[in-house]
């Protein structure tokens, strides 16, 4: 099939913002426009240049030639259906267009409807005029020549209302064409497949039928009126609703004017079915409304900036209680212009930050409030694009009260931790000493009851050192931020502290970084020790990594004896295991600061396998920013 090709108009306007209002209207509408002509005189060079299918000439033009001069010109060279814009209608000047046959006027303002319509209905005459005026043609040169081309004539008129009958019915709007005049006024005599579909009929079914059995009741009292309105010449439209073959309602749009022909006068429709448009539009109204309470209630400020000035456009009433001003005193200046944005926009081109970046985030700038109190706050900024215009909305949510809380937390924090240093010291130095109390209580006993009892004590203190030790790791994970960190670094640095005589160790990982805690080199070395602790004649250990779907797993493998099934669900919990059973505990927790995850996969008697899961984000190739 085919595509028909668009219509092309060309515009003839002076005022250059008319003229692109009517230009990007026509372009919406579905039509081509071959240029815009600002005086009679380039109007008539463009239509020499290409002849378009419709002119729409203001009479009024800046030049030597007025619109309808201009328009009698390009008519003794082109056959083009014109149609007039003028801001006033005078008599006078109206009668003069008239001899130049123009196709329709248009009293400025006008809207998209009445455009479209009267060019819709333009170009249908033309059309039909053209058609007859070439069959006319024609029939005349056959009669002169010969009465016997008759025959020839009344297929040429066949093959013109073809041509007609395709363009009626390949329209992609419903056309209807209703009787006037006389007992059967409103009666519809013709309508294209398009219209009946969209009222669930076939075109036949129609033909019987009046327009007011497609009305919905609360329209049948104004349909005379409507029909009067035509008669009298005046063209309507608007939005209503029709009534399908099944008793459903859906909305419409519609132009509808007076048609002539022959002699007979008929009222025209165009009907364009607008329910998926109706749904979205009430679907943007309650989007609307949803975000106009969100954005009246929130307790973030919230700023909208037009994304190409930097003006401020908008500003919720959190933000205005937050800052104290009124709402006059941000609308319509430079947000720069605004003295309390100046630590986010000082001036002119630090605004280009704004406007480069989709998203930025500052934390902890510090705002000075209309009563001179200074906060802090969280700024964040986001580039949105609303109705072909984009804007920036600002985000400030004041953070004074979260800042001074967790100000407070470092304090305790800092003291808790410095109270739990000198504890610990000051147990360390005891335990050592009742350690070497215990060595040399050993001196001189040989009473094997009384050594066993030393040796258990020895055990204990050993313990309890261990404990503290552990207390203190675990009193050091997530005290200092997460950061990238070689894998291979951190294992190698691990492995030196162990340093396990007769163990091969193989170290297979790929050039990664990881987003751990500081604390990370513990797990691989919490790892390697278990195995040497727990896993019976263990010789060799590997190190390797891999990418999934899910992220990095780095795998950790021994020969040993591996972990019992009964052992696995327990492995991680504090307190399990043989020795003081926090090892594995300690290491699940250093790496859930960044959400990374283990698991022992092994299979008993053939050793240990750990898989370290890093999710996607954690990790990244070494050098990459």
């Amino acid at each position: 099939m085919s595509v028909q090709k668009r219509k092309s108009i060309l515009i003839v306007e002076d005022e250059a913002i008319s003229a692109m209002n009517l230009k990007t209207t026509l372009i919406s509408l579905g039509y081509r426009v071959t240029g815009i002509a600002s005086s009679g005189e380039r109007a008539i060079e463009m239509a020499d240049e290409e002849t378009p299918d419709l002119i729409l000439m203001d009479i009024h033009l800046a030049g030597r030639l007025s619109g309808i001069e201009a328009a009698e010109q390009i008519l003794v060279r082109h056959s083009v259906p014109v149609i007039y814009v003028t801001a006033y209608a005078d008599p006078g000047l109206v009668n003069r267009a008239k001899l130049t046959k123009p196709y329709g006027y248009i009293i400025k303002p006008y809207d998209e409807r009445e455009i479209r319509t009267r060019i819709e209905i333009a170009l249908y005459k033309s059309e039909w005029d053209r058609n007859l005026l070439r069959e006319y043609e024609n029939l005349e040169q056959r009669v002169i020549e010969r009465t016997e081309d008759l025959t020839q004539m009344n297929a040429a008129l066949q093959k013109s209302e073809t041509r007609y009958r395709l363009l009626f019915e390949r329209s992609g709007e419903g056309i209807f064409i209703f009787e006037a005049e006389g007992e059967d006024r409103g009666r519809i005599i013709e309508v294209n497949n398009t219209g009946a579909a969209m009222h669930g009929y076939l075109p036949e079914e129609l033909l019987n039928l009046k327009i007011t059995d497609l009305d919905v009741a609360e329209d049948l009292p104004v349909t005379p009126a409507r029909f009067e309105d035509i008669l009298r010449g005046k063209w309507i439209g608007g939005e209503i609703n029709h009534m399908r073959k099944d008793g459903s309602e859906f909305p419409l749009d519609f132009q509808a004017g007076l048609l002539e022909l022959d002699g007979h006068n008929y009222v025209f429709y165009v009907m364009r079915d607008i329910s998926e448009r109706r749904r979205i539009r009430d679907a943007l109204e309650a989007s609307e409304t949803r975000y106009r309470r969100l954005f009246e209630t929130t307790h973030d400020g919230i700023l909208i900036l037009d994304a190409d000035t930097g003006q401020i456009v908008e500003v919720n009433p959190f933000l205005i209680d937050m800052l104290g001003f009124s709402h006059e005193q941000f609308l319509g200046k430079k947000i720069w212009e605004i003295g309390v944005f100046r630590d986010i926009v000082a001036n002119k081109d630090n605004f280009k930050e704004l406007q480069r970046q989709e998203h930025i985030r500052y934390e902890n700038l510090p705002l000075e409030t209309s009563d001179g109190r200074n906060i802090a706050v969280e700024f964040v900024s986001n580039i949105y694009t609303v109705e072909n215009k984009k804007i920036i909305q600002c985000n400030i949510r004041d953070i004074t009260a979260r800042k001074s809380a967790e100000e407070a937390l470092l304090q305790v924090n800092r003291k808790l931790t410095m109270l739990n240093s000198i504890t610990r010291h000051d147990i360390l130095n005891q335990l050592m000493g009742l350690q070497t109390y215990l060595e040399l209580s050993k001196e001189g006993v040989t009473d094997p009851v009384i050594l066993t009892y030393i040796e258990k004590e020895e055990q204990a203190a050993k313990a309890i050192q261990w404990q503290i030790e552990f207390a203190r790791n675990y009193q050091d994970i997530g005290a200092q931020a997460p950061k990238w960190q070689i894998v291979s670094g951190i294992i190698s640095s691990a492995i030196r502290q162990l340093n396990p005589p007769g163990t091969d160790i193989n170290v297979n990982v790929s050039d990664v970084e990881l987003f751990a805690d500081p604390l990370i080199e513990k797990v691989f070395y919490n790892l390697m020790e278990n195995s040497l602790r727990h896993g019976e004649r263990v010789t060799r250990m590997d190190f390797s990594s891999r990418e999934s779907e899910n992220g990095l797993v780095l795998t950790f493998c021994d020969n040993g004896v591996g972990i019992s099934d009964a052992d696995k669900t327990r492995l991680f919990q504090k307190g399990f295991g043989k020795h003081t059973g926090l090892g594995l505990f300690l290491s699940r927790e250093i790496l859930a600061i960044t959400e990374i995850t283990i698991t022992e996969n092994g299979e008993p008697g053939r050793g240990a396998r750990f898989e370290i899961t890093v999710p996607i984000g954690a990790w990244r190739h070494a050098g990459q920013t």
